[in-house]
């Protein structure tokens, strides 16, 4: 910045006061440089003798412009712009001499220096007032003080998440300050126009707010603190809190966290960094089953989707299981798990890349309020909205690959040769053309890598979201849109399309008494992929096998099929669904808050599985079309009274409310069609030779009301409290209404004195809470009797058939739920470590009562008093800062869960449906099996006979002395968790995540092939039969049966599952200013990113996370680019 000092004589540079000033005693360089260092001495001097304060300006600016100004027309200037006032004398203003001043953007202790240095005064600066004093002592009296008109202040205080309760508003002049209202509203008086708000809430940076302008409202926007213990964790209707203040278990992960991976799923990005909540991929297709559970299986009638924690998206219900499941629409589904995805999993519509952040919610304090729905664990899933600011353009695109790395080593055509014609040995059978085929008719020199040929191809990935955001005043906005395509690792590369869109509204009147939200996501999903899975063809087909003749036709030689012909099968899944949410909230009176939610959720399925001549075998030629559409539908309606106040030294939150749900799940009609004379018919259904068709209606319907108190004291005595009644249409007449709660406190005791001075300890805090919960996922109408259409009429009429008996005491399965936990931080938060204890136990079990058959029935489902499952566990979190400087920085967050189950009870369950599949004492998820003792001298199997009756009996438990089968272990991991490292430099960050699970077993059915059988087996079979070791599990080449009960029943097959997986790993770099403004951008990032690197496990096949031949999750690679504009 240039300036000038303009005299009578000559012009010289000034740069350092920034104003021109006519005075010609100061014109000679020299002497204006020791008067100006004369004042500067005189200023230290007299603050130093008579205040002992700082004269400094406070980087205010000020611009004045004019010739022979009265020195008190500057002062009035001076005020006005930077709102420091003037102490004087009414005696001295004859005194004052007249000044041309020129200035621009210069400081105030510049312009008074300069416009005082050819005054009889000197002065003094004193925080904002400039205290005039002759330089000769002059007494203190009549003093003239300029001052500022007073002015009330209102406002609001906001988040990225909504507004901010109990934010704390304060006046730095005078300390003067209040606290926010529920929706974040707040007043202040006695402020003036140049005043400065620090704003400051827990979870929060604190922020300062000018005053000047803003016409009596000021809008806040409170940016998330950087402490991992302050960070805002989401609860139920609304509510917030941080890690440090929470009285529940509750673990969140962040968007950031969620955008490192290149998935599909937002559950993939979720794996290894949340507590209590184990997460397994089921296959590597686009859309396949993720199964989720969060700590442990409660209901002996649950499975892998009943048991999922409930969803709640924007604080509206989302469906948490397939929509296509016969449970859900009553309706026994054509396709279902034959599909190649399976079920699929409901959440591959939502774009991981519109979620803000992922909350689950765990113990009784935490969960309690959402009540009969609860029992699982909760998920919240928060969308981004827009945030305050000019309007912002984001683009955020990559493109990756995937492939499969993880392969089984199987025998070559020599080995597999070898190995048929020795079972037929050992069998006594002479091969022939007819019994042998691949020995006679095959070509014997012929080798193909089967998993390479069918699983080896390179997927292709294209993935793009596009925002726009912003927003001023009261107002903020956000609107995006996605895409992405992902193909397989098939030859025949069909693959997924995803597209979507996103809108989000917020906007608080001026008054900021009236606030509403509006967020709505519209999603499309189309997948096309074949009828079936390849990777059973990809393992058993022998190396040798021909799928095509000389004449180019397919082959039907192996009696498995033919890759080719499968390949001619399709499968189709459209998907559409719509999410939306709106809010509105008013304030009646300060600190009371009514406001009402309205969500409605719309998913619809459409299926369809054709499997033509062209893909069967002409010997058993058969064409077939089956389709379905699912629709699921969720109106929700919850209004609700929120209070909030301060009492004594503590804050109060009330909140009360009530929900009235309506859930409408149909499948207005599944189809399977057969028998089409030729396959250019197919998708005529009129054509169809035979026909089935089905359709089902469910309705669902929900009311509650529900409360919470919470009550903060000093932030040391967190006490908070939650009810909920619940009634619902899917239990009988007697049952309907339950009643929920639970109670949790915290003892914050690092905020107590004693706490203070511990200098090691930078946080302390101990939790607990008690509570019951309920489970009403189960199907509709289970109370009712039912009737189902038979083959026979009656006056043109088909008739009826009871299925199911009425029961009106059909009632909740209910769960108490008890947690201790223990959260320290060490080294000013550097160090943070949490370990939890819970204990669950659900009674009032529904199974199914065996009846007399005079009833028409074998059983009917009830509830049983005396059946408890019980889930205990501990759950510790480490969090530590390793190296933090100026340009480097390094984390790490490890967790560990270590789950039990165990059925604590069950009265009569000997006589019992589950006599084959439960022990009291053990796990749920129990495996039981035959003990494999090994080979005799001749190869065979040798089983443990458990009950000593001298034979060995495959169909009944040993601990029911109903046959051998004994316990062997369990399904479910003894512990999983993660361990993930963060650490940038600069404008480089590096991060990557292990996943790893311990303690479960699975089937492997790589070792139950049957060695020298009609496929090919891994080459470790054979290796272990010719090592024949006692407890080898391996036996001869053989034809026999025996291998049968070996592979299904006993405990031979059966291997350790663990592993550790390398599941992330992400590179980025982020442009610097002097790049962004080249391109004009406001900000820019590069990134790599891998998931799934590499597996380490025992076990043999494809992937131990996976079904046993499923195409496993696959490594996937993507290169990307994130800016905006």
């Amino acid at each position: 910045m240039h300036l000038k000092a303009l005299c009578s004589d000559h012009a010289l540079p000034f740069r350092e006061h920034g104003l021109v000033t006519k005075a010609t005693n100061i014109c000679h360089p020299t002497i204006g440089r020791k008067f100006l260092l004369a004042m500067k001495l005189t200023s230290i001097l007299l603050l130093a003798a008579c205040l002992q304060v700082s004269a400094k300006g406070y980087a205010q600016r000020v611009t004045i412009s004019g010739k022979h100004m009265p020195l008190q027309q500057v002062f009035k200037e001076i005020t006005k712009q930077t709102g420091y006032y003037f102490i004087y004398k009414e005696k001295w203003t004859p005194e004052f001499k007249n000044v041309d001043v020129l200035v621009k953007n210069a400081s105030i202790e510049q312009a008074l220096e300069l416009c005082f240095s050819n005054q009889p005064f000197t002065y003094s600066i004193i925080e904002k007032t400039v205290v005039l004093k002759p330089k000769s002592p002059v007494k203190a009296d009549e003093i003239i003080v300029t001052e500022a008109p007073v002015i009330d202040i209102k406002g609001i205080v906001t988040s990225e998440n909504g507004p901010v309760a109990g934010a704390n508003v304060i006046i730095k002049r005078t300390g003067k300050g209040t606290s926010t209202a529920a929706n974040g509203q707040f007043k202040l008086e006695d402020a003036i126009d140049d005043d400065v708000l620090v704003v400051s809430c827990i979870g929060y940076e604190t922020q300062t707010v000018p005053l000047k302008d803003k016409k009596g409202f000021v809008f806040v926007q409170l940016k998330v603190a950087v402490n991992k213990l302050d960070e805002v964790q989401i609860l139920s209707y609304g509510g917030a809190t941080t890690r440090r203040l929470s009285t529940g278990s509750v673990t969140k992960v962040t968007s950031e966290d969620i955008q490192r991976s290149p998935v599909t799923n937002v559950l993939q990005a979720l794996a290894g960094r949340t507590t209590g909540m184990s997460i397994s991929q089921a296959n590597g297709l686009p859309g396949g089953d993720v199964f989720f559970q969060v700590r442990g299986q409660n209901s002996v009638s649950a499975n892998d989707f009943t048991s999922a924690p409930l969803l709640i998206i924007d604080g509206m219900p989302y469906p948490n299981t397939p929509i296509n499941l016969s449970d859900v629409t009553g309706v026994s589904n054509s396709i279902g798990a034959s599909s190649p995805i399976g079920y699929g999993s409901p959440l591959y519509n939502l774009n991981p890349r519109d979620i803000e952040s992922v909350e689950i919610l765990k113990d009784a304090d935490a969960t309690a309020i959402y009540g009969s729905r609860a029992a699982n664990g909760v998920m919240l899933i928060t969308t981004k909205k827009g945030k305050q600011g000019k309007t912002k353009f984001e683009v955020n695109a990559y493109t990756g690959v995937a492939l499969d790395t993880r392969r089984v080593d199987v025998l070559s055509t020599p080995e597999y040769l070898a190995l048929r014609r020795e079972a037929f040995k050992n069998a006594g059978i002479t091969p022939t053309a007819a019994n042998a085929i691949d020995l006679f008719k095959w070509d014997t020199t012929r080798s193909t890598d089967w998993q390479q040929t069918l699983l080896g191809h390179t997927a292709q990935t294209t993935d793009a979201t596009v925002s726009m955001s912003g927003g001023a005043g009261g107002t903020s906005f956000l609107v995006s849109g996605n895409y992405r395509y992902e193909n397989t690792i098939y030859p025949d590369r069909r693959g997924s399309a995803k597209a979507g869109a996103h809108f989000s509204l917020n906007h608080t009147s001026a008054s900021g008494r009236f606030n509403i939200a509006l967020s709505a996501m519209v999603n499309s999903v189309n997948i096309k992929l074949p009828g079936g899975d390849y990777g059973f063809f990809a393992f058993d087909l022998p190396p040798h096998f021909q799928p095509y003749d000389t004449a180019g036709n397919l082959t039907w030689d192996w009696t498995g099929g033919n890759p080719y012909g499968a390949m001619k099968t399709s499968y189709s899944s459209k998907t559409f669904s719509v999410t939306s949410n709106l809010q509105l909230r008013y304030t009646l009176l300060k600190g009371l808050d009514a406001k009402v939610a309205i969500g409605y959720t719309r998913v619809q399925g459409d299926q369809q599985l054709i499997s033509p001549k062209a893909a069967a075998n002409p010997a058993n030629i058969s064409s077939s079309n089956s389709l379905n559409i699912s629709i699921n539908q969720t109106l929700n309606v919850e209004p609700q009274l929120q209070y909030t106040g301060n009492i004594a030294s503590g804050k109060l939150t009330l909140l009360a409310g009530s929900t009235v749900m309506k859930n409408i799940a149909e499948m207005p009609f599944n189809v399977i069609a057969s028998g089409f004379a030729s396959d250019a018919y197919i998708n005529n259904l009129a054509l169809a030779g035979t026909y089935q068709i089905a359709s089902g209606y469910n309705a669902y319907q929900y009311a509650s009301f529900f409360g919470r108190a919470n009550y903060n004291w000093d932030n040391k005595y967190i006490l908070n409290g939650s009810f909920r009644r619940d009634g619902s249409s899917r239990f009988g007449a007697n049952r309907r209404f339950g009643d929920f709660g639970a109670i949790g406190a915290a003892w914050l005791f690092s905020n107590e004195d004693f706490g203070r001075n511990l200098s090691f300890l930078s946080f302390g805090k101990l939790r607990g809470s008690v509570g019951w919960v309920g489970s009403d996922n189960v199907p509709n109408y289970k109370f009712l009797p039912t009737y189902s259409p038979t083959l026979y009429r009656y006056a043109d009429l088909p008739g009826l058939a009871p299925t199911q008996l009425e029961n009106p005491d059909f009632g909740w399965e209910a769960t108490s739920k008890l947690e201790g936990a223990l959260e320290l931080g060490f080294l000013k938060d550097r160090i943070l470590l949490s370990a939890a204890w819970y204990r669950n136990r659900t009674g009032n079990q529904l199974v199914q009562f065996p009846v007399s058959g005079q009833t028409g029935f074998n059983s009917y489902t009830a509830n049983l008093t005396d059946a408890v499952v019980q889930n205990t566990g501990w759950e510790f979190e480490l969090n530590t800062t390793n190296v933090q400087t100026k340009n480097v920085k390094w984390t790490t967050s490890f967790n560990i869960s270590l789950p039990r189950n165990k059925l604590v009870k069950f009265q009569g369950i000997e006589n019992s449906a589950y006599t084959n599949s439960l022990v009291v004492g053990k796990p749920l998820n129990s495996l039981f099996a035959v003990p494999f003792t090994g080979v005799d001298a001749a190869g065979k199997p040798t089983y443990e006979d458990l009950n000593k009756n001298g034979t060995i009996d495959f169909f009944g438990l040993a601990a029911y002395g109903k046959g051998d089968l004994a316990y062997i272990g369990k399904t479910a991991p003894n512990a999983f968790g993660g361990l993930n490292n963060s650490i940038s430099y600069k404008n480089f960050q590096l991060d990557f995540l292990l996943q790893y699970t311990y303690g479960l077993k699975k089937k492997n059915f790589l070792v139950g092939h049957q060695p020298g059988t009609f496929t090919n087996v891994p080459r470790k079979a054979v290796e272990g039969y010719r090592s024949r070791g006692l407890d080898n599990a391996f036996f001869r080449p053989t034809l026999s049966n025996d291998w049968f009960y070996y592979a299904y029943f006993s405990s031979a097959t059966y291997t350790d599952a663990s592993f550790i997986r390398l599941n992330n790993v992400a590179l980025s770099y982020n442009l610097a200013g002097n790049t962004l403004r080249k391109l004009h951008m406001a900000g820019a990032r590069v990134y790599l990113q891998a998931q799934n690197l590499f597996v380490i496990s025992r076990y043999d096949g494809f992937d131990p996370e996976s079904g046993v031949k499923a195409v496993p999750p696959l490594l996937r690679l993507a290169a990307g680019i994130q800016c905006s504009f």
